[in-house]
């Protein structure tokens, strides 16, 4: 489909491109007729289909730059004696099928698409829609996707031996799900406050550490003097306690010379 596509938008193109060239080439050549196409009608056409190639351009590029391709069949497998495909109303009826046994859900339209690779992409609308008589909590949509997404692999596997690369599900409506409680509302904006009012402090100390006044050199240097002079009287205390037992060496041999003269 899409290269039938991209054949008329190619067509089309050329058809509008062929007709601009040629009336240039008129108007450049007989400028009688450029005088006389100088009209109201004339205008209008040129701006109509200045706008029709605008719009076929873009198609162009969207389809150049479009990896998947929809298609109406799948192809299965190859044996010598031909392709086996299937329809996509085939794999529309088994998406359904494959849902029944989850609870309240519908399966919407389902499309097949292939990419230049060859590998099968699925995608499907899902509807979340409970029975009235039906008074049980529903899980969350979330979950009951991931059930959704588990039971086509499942079924497509089972049937066809087929597997998609990828599965695309849009929930497109939900319904009967119940709202929350006040108490519970109450209680999330009191924790989000709460969490609100630690981040403010925390940004208040930041910033109060921030913009606390540094600290002069100055004041490092008058402590590094006190230090200094602390040091030097240490030091002095301890050459005056070494030079005690100095100075009672002198007094003994003082003592033993006078001995030895008396």
């Amino acid at each position: 489909m899409k290269k039938h596509f991209e054949k008329i938008i190619s067509i089309a193109l050329s058809g509008i491109a062929l007709m601009f060239v040629v009336f240039l080439l008129i108007m450049i050549f007989n400028t009688d007729l450029a005088i006389e196409a100088n009209n109201t009608m004339v205008h209008i056409l040129f701006i109509v289909f200045a706008s029709l190639f605008a719009v076929l351009a873009a198609l162009s590029i969207w389809s150049a730059f479009n990896d998947h391709e929809r298609v109406n069949q799948i192809l299965l497998f190859k044996t010598q004696n031909g392709a086996k495909k299937a329809s996509v109303s085939v794999i529309r009826k088994l998406a359904k099928t494959a849902v029944t046994p989850i609870a309240s859900v519908k399966v919407g339209s389902v499309h097949v698409f292939v990419d230049e690779t060859g590998e099968v992409y699925l995608k499907a609308t899902v509807k979340i829609v409970p029975k009235k008589k039906d008074g049980a909590a529903l899980a969350k949509a979330s979950v009951i996707l991931e059930q959704v997404n588990a039971a086509l692999q499942l079924e497509f596997m089972d049937v066809l031996n087929l597997e998609f690369k990828e599965i695309e599900l849009k929930l497109i409506k939900a319904k009967h799900y119940t709202a929350p409680d006040m108490n519970q509302i109450n209680a999330k904006v009191d924790e989000q406050q709460l969490e609100n009012g630690n981040t403010e402090l925390a940004t208040q100390a930041n910033d109060a550490e921030s913009n606390d006044p540094p600290i002069p050199a100055e004041a490092f240097q008058s402590e590094a003097v006190e230090e200094t002079a602390i040091e030097t009287q240490a030091a002095d205390a301890f050459d005056w306690r070494v030079d005690i037992p100095a100075s009672e060496t002198a007094a003994e041999q003082t003592e033993e010379l006078l001995e030895k003269e008396v």
